[in-house]
């Protein structure tokens, strides 16, 4: 019995017909002459989501062409039967004479799902000692379904050739298509200073565990991770497209500023934590930025905050049961230099909150009510 991971990749919204071809997968048949085996094989289709999605339409619902590509010369294949949901495919035949069979891929199928697609067959040798032809007489392998692992690249993606592996002791050689993907990473750190630089880690440490998102070119959320002891974190397996990082603030912190210095030390998050709309070409060598961007890194500020009472007193100077809040009085901010930076007013309980102040030195002003 061959288990092959049959990936299904196609284009969204159009008709897909998969066709299996070009790789060898080991059955092992050990009978004399006319001594009927009876076989199961079973091959799995995975949804991976944006290509290759039953469309559902009952005129152009995607499908897989299996082809049974046995040596007619040794092996007879009889009694050929599909399980359901695929209990009743449409018969063909190859160019070289192998049946082939068409079966419907359900509608509905989720991304992430697999579904198998199961066989039973009888296979009768057609002459003696069969085992004696790959000169193994306890295991004997011929290629019975032919499927690549992969049937082609996604959209946007480019065929980056094959990989060859052998399948030990049987002598039989498969092809893999190779992909070509992207990545975007790289690190997070708390920056001190907030210049928005990387410093040194002992001055200004990793983040670890900060949550970030990937995004797609319209926002949506598609991928997470968390960044690891060294505040590195890493997205891999990208297509071909536009994407953004989102980063999520630690507690007590906010971004720092974006975009300032040397952009390999640099911070790419705005203010809401998300980046600039980041391009993966696949075409590019795998060293090029533009397809493995390993410059994606993030700085957050500590904060803290000044408050917080202002109240009309009763002469004695002291916050007392005798004293009333004063709401309504305009607040400001300034920094060391004496410049107003930021305002706000009292609410009803006469309380102000200036929050989200990096280190430094600030004062507070307060504008005497009228009377």
């Amino acid at each position: 019995m061959g288990v092959v991971p049959l990936n299904l990749v196609g284009t969204a919204g159009t008709q897909n017909n998969y066709s299996l071809s070009s790789v060898l997968i080991p059955l092992q048949v050990c009978a004399a002459k006319n001594g009927t085996q009876s076989v199961y094989d079973q091959l799995y289709i995975k949804n991976l989501g944006g290509y290759g999605s039953a469309s559902g339409a009952s005129s152009g619902q995607d499908s897989v062409t299996l082809t049974l590509a046995v040596d007619h010369t040794l092996l007879q294949v009889s009694n050929v039967v599909f399980a359901a949901p695929f209990a009743n495919p449409v018969v063909g035949t190859d160019p070289q004479g192998h049946p082939t069979y068409r079966v419907l891929i359900p509608a509905g199928l989720a991304v992430g799902d697999s579904l198998a697609v199961s066989i039973n067959y009888t296979i009768t040798p057609k002459v003696d000692n069969v085992c004696l032809k790959d000169q193994q007489p306890a295991l004997c392998f011929f290629g019975l379904f032919s499927s690549p692992v992969l049937l082609s690249c996604p959209a946007k993606n480019i065929n980056c050739g094959a990989v060859t592996r052998h399948l030990r002791g049987s002598g039989v050689s498969i092809r893999d298509l190779v992909c070509c993907y992207g990545s975007i990473g790289d690190y997070v750190w708390v920056d001190t200073n907030n210049d928005g630089q990387q410093g040194s880690t002992a001055a200004e440490p990793p983040i670890v565990g900060a949550k970030v998102y990937l995004l797609n070119a319209s926002g949506a959320k598609i991928d997470s991770t968390v960044t690891d002891a060294q505040g590195k974190y890493l997205f891999d397996s990208l297509l071909a497209g536009s994407y953004r990082v989102q980063f999520t603030a630690p507690a007590g912190s906010k971004s720092t500023t974006a975009n300032t210095g040397a952009d390999v030390s640099d911070s790419d998050a705005g203010k809401n934590g998300i980046t600039h709309l980041i391009t993966i070409d696949v075409s590019k060598a795998e060293s090029d930025t533009l397809r493995n961007n390993p410059q994606i890194d993030a700085g957050f500020v500590p904060f803290g905050s000044l408050g917080d009472y202002v109240w009309f007193d009763n002469g004695d100077n002291v916050q007392g049961s005798g004293d009333t809040p004063a709401s309504g009085v305009k607040v400001y901010l300034l920094n060391a230099a004496g410049t107003k930076i930021d305002s706000t007013v009292t609410n009803a309980q006469g309380k102000y909150l200036f929050d989200s102040l990096v280190a430094g030195t600030y004062s507070v002003q307060f504008v005497v009510p009228a009377g």
